[in-house]
């Protein structure tokens, strides 16, 4: 019940400052969710941290995930869900990144799930292959 709340209170609070609801076709703006996640991590911690924000365009690098580890570091990546059914791509959907390693593995939590697997090139364009095959393909 918590989390659900919780995630109301953010949910409102960015469409407060968006000044637009957010729907299934028409997401969250990144700056906009960037800004009140900001808050809301420097009022939960009474100012002792804060939320540093850095855009990164693909194509991704493993080094980008690299650097994001140190100090507790994490972040979220916009994607394309592949429909394993009919292989159209699914609307734009954000993935948490969790950990990578020097391997080349990294790992996102998206859908209550964990995803574990590797960017991969095919053609100009850049996937995020999960190990497990039910999982499905993300396009960055």
């Amino acid at each position: 019940m918590y989390k659900l709340e919780f995630f109301n209170e953010i949910d409102r609070r960015i469409s407060k400052k968006s000044n637009r609801e957010r729907t299934d076709e028409l997401g969250t703006n990144t700056l906009d969710g960037a800004i009140v996640m900001g808050d809301l991590v420097q009022e939960l911690s009474n100012g002792t941290l804060r939320l540093q924000t850095k855009s990164i365009s693909p194509p991704l690098k493993l080094k980008h995930f690299l650097q994001m580890i140190p100090n507790f570091r994490s972040g979220y990546m916009l994607v394309l869900p592949k429909n394993r059914s009919t292989d159209d791509m699914l609307l734009p959907h954000a993935v948490t990144f969790i950990r990578a390693d020097r391997a080349g593995y990294i790992t996102f939590g998206t859908w209550g799930k964990v995803y574990r697997g590797a960017l991969k090139k095919r053609g100009v364009e850049q996937w995020f292959i999960p190990t497990e095959p039910i999982n499905l393909n993300l396009r960055s």
